[in-house]
């Protein structure tokens, strides 16, 4: 059947989510969970995740990757991504990046570099055009060598229309009344 559909996640627990990972690409530090607190700046209104590059230290070189699980969003349409986000650059230094996997690479859908963000909601970011059976999302956090300050994500929401897969179903009785089960519903 045809179907509307939502991965959702919000950070409230204090380590990361199932099915969700992390990659340190440069230095020691790691995103962390169960805090909603940014390095300077404005808080996330509850927890989420977070790379404090302040708390990695002076002389850390951080650049750090957060990966959701893998959707496969095989013939599905209207895909729709947002999140909140949060960061505080320090002088220049500090970046953040939304990417989606497209199936053979990553796509840019979010940027920031150069300016302090409170804690804001992206609205919908249409990436049906990158939909796919591999489909993920990646968040980098680069601290451009600097030590700076940090950035954060939270309530990841990825919806999308599909025919396969989940959704209703549908009963006809002898009649040809249809019948769905109010638990699906």
């Amino acid at each position: 059947g045809f179907g509307s559909f939502s991965e959702s996640e919000d950070f409230e627990g204090s380590s990361i989510p199932a099915g969700w990972s992390t990659v340190i690409e440069s230095g020691v530090a790691d995103w962390t969970f169960g805090s909603n607190v940014m390095p300077l700046g404005p808080n996330f209104a509850t927890n989420a995740a977070i790379f404090d590059d302040d708390a990695a230290g002076s002389g850390q070189v951080n650049l750090v990757r957060l990966l959701s699980p893998v959707y496969d969003l095989t013939g599905a349409s209207n895909v729709q991504l947002s999140f909140e986000y949060a960061i505080q650059d320090f002088i220049g230094s500090g970046t953040l990046e939304a990417e989606v996997w497209d199936g053979a690479a990553w796509q840019q859908v979010l940027f920031i570099d150069d300016m302090d963000v409170e804690p804001v909601n992206t609205g919908d970011i249409d990436v049906s055009a990158f939909a796919n059976a591999a489909f993920q999302v990646r968040y980098t956090y680069d601290d451009e060598g600097d030590w700076a300050w940090g950035a954060g994500v939270d309530n990841f929401l990825l919806t999308y229309e599909a025919t396969s897969g989940g959704g209703l179903d549908v009963f006809l009785d002898a009649n040809g009344m249809a019948s769905v089960d109010p638990n699906d519903l």
